[in-house]
């Protein structure tokens, strides 16, 4: 993230699913994550409008 800012994270788990919870912390983290690395590099992704 640091060098290309935020980008989309897939959260993947096959077939071992934790709890909701655990899944939703996860979730929680990435976002707090890419909330501290917006606006650190320009974007070079795809905007869907």
């Amino acid at each position: 993230y640091a060098r290309l800012g935020p980008i989309p994270t897939l959260l993947e788990r096959d077939f071992n699913f934790p709890p909701v919870e655990h899944l939703l912390a996860e979730v929680d983290q990435i976002n707090r994550i890419q909330a501290r690395h917006a606006g650190t590099a320009e974007s070079q992704h795809a905007r869907v409008s």
